[in-house]
């Protein structure tokens, strides 16, 4: 129950794998605050509704992933199906988390299919992302 003011902001996460996973997402790490808000606003200045894009600030963001680390059984399903996915995606998480306690913030959009990333890429790439990856539910896409 801890996580579900999380989830309950992603559309398709938690049907996907029965725990949390932002399934058609862009997860987008951004280097500070301001950079994620200004990011924020291009999307709805080019059509993105408000309630398909997910703004956790880098403590936030640490929050959500503790919850995950302290369900035990939830946190190795997570793991377990992420690494099937792409290989290394407690490495990743590792790498975010290093990001967040440096002050990033992170950029959740939904992100049902190619003509969505590709516009997405075109409108964030310029920002500087430090990462952008796309969850579908059959793999991980790194755009940076």
């Amino acid at each position: 129950a801890v996580m579900s003011t999380h989830t309950g902001l992603f559309k398709d996460s938690e049907t996907s794998f029965g725990i949390f996973y932002p399934n058609n997402y862009m997860v987008v790490v951004l280097p500070h605050l301001p950079v994620a808000v200004d990011a924020r606003n291009k999307l709805l200045t080019h059509g993105y509704m408000a309630e398909d894009i997910v703004l956790l600030t880098g403590s936030e963001f640490t929050h959500l992933v503790e919850d995950l680390r302290r369900d035990a059984g939830m946190w190795s399903r997570f793991t377990k199906c992420l690494s099937r996915i792409i290989g290394t995606e407690e490495l990743q998480l590792d790498i975010d988390l290093e990001h967040a306690n440096r002050g990033a913030a992170f950029l959740a959009v939904y992100c049902p299919d190619e003509g969505t990333t590709n516009k997405l890429c075109d409108i964030l790439k310029p920002l500087g992302p430090l990462s952008m990856l796309r969850y579908s539910s059959l793999a991980v896409e790194r755009l940076v």
